[in-house]
């Protein structure tokens, strides 16, 4: 009987060890989508704000008022750069999730994602700005190497050129946009680029061969003085 009460209490001991270690991972999975969301909300927010200036530029002249091509290129350039943190933030806590659903925070992304390439598209024809829109389609959900491959390679472009902002839409997503963009572009294949719009890449390509084919400003590092 001693015996038999000992498993029983070894027995209980572990289900409520286990049961501590689930309900961690739940709040921490829990965690993790409510901070997802709440970058989300502020994504939304900026989107919003370049909605209106949208709006303000069919309005008025944006000739007469240099404020507004300034402001648009700040705003672009502050979504674009939040927008990358928050894909590798989402890639990473996708990736060691046991329990959250990722699905609708990726097409809520996505969505926000060729809304601001639209935009950073405007701003140059608007505003002749030095955005180099680089579209990069990929699958997410099934082994493909050289996509991992090319995401590498266009992070040490991006890197190298602040001026380059990078899309990548995951072709295995339920959203009817990314197809649309696919057949306006003639793109069948994955990996591939859009770069600047113009340029259609349908393998694994080069951070040399993208060179050739934009203006890159590249980051100048700042001599300090002694």
């Amino acid at each position: 009987m001693v015996t038999l009460n000992r498993y029983l209490l070894a027995g209980l001991i572990t289900l409520a060890i286990l049961g501590v270690v689930f309900g961690a991972v739940l709040l921490l999975d829990d965690w993790r989508v409510s901070g997802i969301n709440k970058d989300l909300e502020d994504l939304s927010i900026q989107s919003e704000s370049n909605r209106v200036l949208f709006f303000y530029n069919q309005v008025f002249d944006p000739a007469e008022n240099p404020r507004f091509c300034e402001l648009a290129n700040s705003s672009a350039t502050l979504r674009s750069n939040q927008g990358d943190l928050l894909f590798a933030k989402l890639e990473n806590y996708e990736g060691a999730s046991f329990f959250g659903s990722y699905r609708i925070l990726r097409q809520k992304y996505l969505l926000n994602r060729i809304e601001l390439w639209l935009f950073t598209t405007l701003q140059n024809k608007t505003c002749g700005s030095n955005f180099v829109p680089v579209l990069f389609f990929y699958e997410s959900t099934v082994d493909c190497p050289e996509c991992l491959v090319q995401g590498n390679i266009l992070e040490e472009l991006r890197n190298q050129c602040p001026n380059v902002k990078i899309f990548a839409l995951s072709v295995d997503e339920e959203i009817d946009l990314v197809p649309l963009i696919q057949s306006q572009f003639n793109v069948s294949t994955v990996p591939s680029l859009v770069v600047d719009n113009q340029f259609v890449f349908e393998s694994l390509t080069t951070k040399e061969e993208i060179l050739r084919n934009i203006k890159c400003e590249e980051v100048i590092a700042k001599r300090i003085v002694v």
